[in-house]
């Protein structure tokens, strides 16, 4: 390659990183091309978007079904939903119908052409550090609690009667209802959770447990137990575990990644 052609390459690529958007495959060649996509435009697309963690890409949204289909060339995100449709992707260039960086991405493209678009943080999803909370790994709970019926129905999604067992969706085992005082509004409940076991809250396909260090008559010792990433029902991920603490991340679950988009345009509807 010629020195001037080589540097004139380097210049392009800088200048396009300074925009924090980076493609993959090609430069804009608008030159060769009348039909390409400008600022303002109506697209369609095809497209899958991944991130890469540890050097593997996970798949977080697509509406390809092949992709969507194939989970062993395109492992899946936990966040990935399966798509209810496959039809081509509509939105207009510069609206706020998609991130900056994908609708940035797109310009200088035409009819057929395949790009993979890189999005930094600061044109996707950026991280806001106030959204993490640390949560303790260790607690006891009395075996019998006083609960109003308000805690109850928060804890169990049931109204409660003597008698009753009924699962905590809080905790993952059983509550057995010992006593009822409607008059008094309070529910006095006996908590069944027993040494060495574990318990699931969100059920046995989300890796967040509770593990019963100890238990007796009075009190329940129990131990959080998570894996990095986990997503949670509440909308969380697990950001870090520690030895005393787990911190949970309320942000996007794409907050603070670089997000990569192998982007087909279909059409231009002018």
């Amino acid at each position: 390659m010629k020195s001037w052609t080589y540097a004139l390459t380097v210049t392009i690529i800088l200048i396009v990183a300074s925009l924090g958007v980076y493609y993959g495959y090609g430069f804009l060649n608008t030159g060769t091309h009348v039909n390409y996509v400008k600022n303002g435009d109506t697209v369609s697309v095809y497209y899958y978007g991944y991130i890469v963690i540890n050097g593997t890409r996970y798949i977080f949204d697509t509406n390809i079904k092949t992709v969507a289909n194939d989970n062993l060339t395109y492992p899946k995100a936990p966040i990935f939903k399966y798509p209810s449709s496959f039809s081509t992707f509509n939105f207009t260039v510069g609206s706020n119908q998609v991130i900056k960086g994908f609708s940035q991405g797109v310009i200088g493209m035409y009819p057929g052409e395949t790009k993979t678009i890189i999005v930094p943080p600061s044109l996707g999803y950026a991280f806001n550090s106030s959204l993490l909370k640390n949560i303790s790994r260790f607690g006891t709970i009395p075996r019998v609690q006083y609960l109003t019926m308000q805690q109850f129905e928060n804890r169990t999604d049931e109204v409660p009667y003597q008698g009753m067992v009924v699962r905590d969706r809080i905790y993952g085992w059983n509550d057995e209802v010992i006593f009822v005082d409607s008059t008094q509004n309070n529910v006095t409940i006996q908590n069944d959770a027993y040494t060495n076991y574990s318990y699931y809250p969100y059920g046995t396909n989300v890796n967040y447990y509770y593990y019963i260090n100890y238990s007796n008559s009075e009190y329940i010792n129990y131990v959080i137990e998570t894996t990095l990433g986990t997503v949670l029902p509440n909308g969380s991920s697990i950001y870090s575990i520690g030895n005393n603490y787990i911190t949970l991340n309320f942000n996007n679950y794409l907050a603070g990644k670089t997000l990569y988009f192998v982007v087909t345009l279909v059409s231009i509807n002018k």
